[in-house]
Parts: C-alpha cells; sequence; structure tokens
C-alpha cells in the first residue's frame, strides 16, 4: 500500500514484534492505514518511520520475549505503549490471515478502538528480579534431580549409611555453577572403603559435582 500524506495529528500504531525486524502499521482516527511495513528492530528507526504521520503516538505491541524491552525504549521516546495479551488477541481475530501486514493492522486497530486486551508492563527491575528468581528456580530443580539420581543409583547397589542422607556427615558435595551431571557408574572400595567406592560423573548442563564420600 503507498504511503498516505495527512496533516499531523494523532495516530495508532501496531507493532509486530520479531527478533530482526518489527511489522509497523501506522493508523489514523479514521480508521485509515497510513503505512505498514517492515523495519528494523531498533526503536530509534520506528520512531523516525511513524514521525511523518503524527506527533502524539499510541502504540501496541504483544507480549513476548524482548516486547517489554521494546517498549522500555519507545516510552523513553516519548510514545504512549501498551502491551497486548497474545491469546486474547488471537480470539479476537477469529482469521485464517496470519500473515505480519495483518498482525499489525489488528493490533493499531485495536488500541483504536480501545478493544485492545492489555498486560501489564512491569519494570525493569521488576523483570530482571522475576528472571533472577526463575533461573534460581531452574537450578534447585536441577540440584533436586541430581540427587534422586544419585540416591536411585545407590538405593540400585543397596548402599546404606548410618546417618540421614544429603548430610555434611553422609557425603561432601564440591558444586561448581558450570555445568549438570549425569551419573554413569560407581568404582570399587578400596582400602577402609569395602564395597562402594565413589560415583562416576560426568558433567552435562548446569552443574559439575564432584562427591567424595567420607
Amino acid at each position: 500500500m503507498a504511503n498516505v500524506s495527512v496533516p499531523l495529528g494523532s495516530v495508532y500504531v501496531g507493532l509486530d514484534y520479531h527478533q530482526a525486524s518489527v511489522q509497523v502499521c501506522v493508523m489514523d482516527a479514521s480508521g485509515r492505514i497510513l503505512v505498514n511495513r517492515s523495519c528494523g528492530n531498533v526503536a530509534g528507526e520506528i520512531v523516525r518511520m511513524v514521525a511523518g504521520y503524527g506527533v502524539q503516538v499510541q502504540a501496541a505491541i504483544e507480549s513476548c520475549c524482548g516486547a517489554p524491552a521494546l517498549a522500555d525504549e519507545l516510552l523513553a521516546l516519548g510514545w504512549k505503549v501498551s502491551l497486548a495479551h497474545a491469546g486474547y488477541v488471537a480470539k479476537v481475530k477469529q482469521s485464517p490471515d496470519k500473515t505480519d501486514w495483518g498482525d499489525a493492522r489488528l493490533l493499531a486497530d485495536l488500541i483504536r478502538v480501545g478493544y485492545l486486551p492489555k498486560v501489564w508492563l512491569p519494570p525493569a527491575a521488576l523483570r530482571q528480579l522475576r528472571h533472577v528468581v526463575r533461573y534460581r528456580q531452574q537450578l534447585a530443580a536441577a540440584r533436586r534431580s541430581a540427587k534422586l539420581r544419585v540416591t536411585a543409583l545407590l538405593r540400585t547397589h543397596r548402599v546404606e549409611f548410618a546417618v540421614t542422607r544429603w548430610t555434611k556427615s553422609w557425603l561432601k558435595v564440591k558444586c561448581h555453577l558450570r555445568q549438570d551431571l549425569a551419573v554413569v557408574g560407581f568404582t570399587e572400595g578400596e582400602g577402609s572403603r569395602a564395597g562402594f567406592g565413589a560415583l562416576v560423573l560426568v558433567g552435562a548442563f548446569l552443574y559439575m559435582l564432584t562427591l567424595t564420600w567420607a
């Protein structure tokens, strides 16, 4: 569609977000599409593209990975930006058109008529805290999984200890946050260690544990 020249005023912008690019649809108050094309995934480039069509911008972007960071950059440049619930937008769409052009047009139209299903845009500090908490949960789950595998191996070979499992007196664990482990076997005991010597571990993803049995 050819670009349309209009007096500068309020415009409504739909942003179909992708990692390398963003489909930008600019719509006026009457619903007329002024431009709908792809540009680089850079806030400054998007702002320059829209600047020729309006000075007061209300934009909508589906909530996805990377979208909140782009929204923050556009807010800092003076735009009004709302995050849209991707699932509800898909229900509103009810159309076989899955093109970027159509998705950006729908977002612009929804923000224009006030029907955009919005979600909260958390502050950047809160989003970072969420990432830290989520990563800690992943590490805890990986550690729990490794301990269960070790326990299963010990049960398989009927290894018993007089003290409570997973205490310092039961084992000595050196844990470096480098990669995960896989239990592949064990060694025979030597000297005073009769029967069971040590576990044979192979590093995989998140942890590397070296177990030395007392």
